[in-house]
């Protein structure tokens, strides 16, 4: 809606005629709920469960997907851990590291969407 507003100057009310100069979009590793489908679990890890799923990015586009999980009742440090696992990850970008397609940090439980390695991708 931001992007719509920048991109046709239209006043973001009628009443109060004001146009946006700037906008401060959504990061595309910032991810909605909305846009993923879980399909199966796959099992649990420290933080919560890991399911198999599929992630629909901003074109469209559907990707497989490990989706890993925290608990709704995890400690504040417990949540600050797995977001911060989530920011380093980011960082990377190697074809032999898995690759992070984003996080949904806006509501419970939080989400870690990544690759998913099929079995033999694993072995190497």
């Amino acid at each position: 809606m931001i992007e719509w507003h920048l991109s046709t100057k239209t006043p973001i009310t009628e009443r109060s005629q004001i146009v946006l100069k700037k906008g401060i979009t959504r990061p595309s590793w910032l991810l909605k709920k909305e846009q993923i489908k879980m399909i199966k679990k796959l099992g649990e890890g420290a933080f919560g469960e890991v399911y198999c799923g599929e992630y629909k990015d901003a074109n469209d586009h559907v990707h497989l997907a490990a989706i890993k999980t925290m608990h709704d009742n995890a400690s504040r440090r417990a949540r600050f851990s797995f977001l911060k696992e989530a920011r380093i990850m980011r960082k990377f970008d190697h074809p032999n590291i898995v690759r992070i397609f984003g996080v949904v940090a806006d509501e419970a439980p939080l989400l870690i969407l990544m690759e998913l390695c099929e079995e033999y991708e694993m072995i190497y």
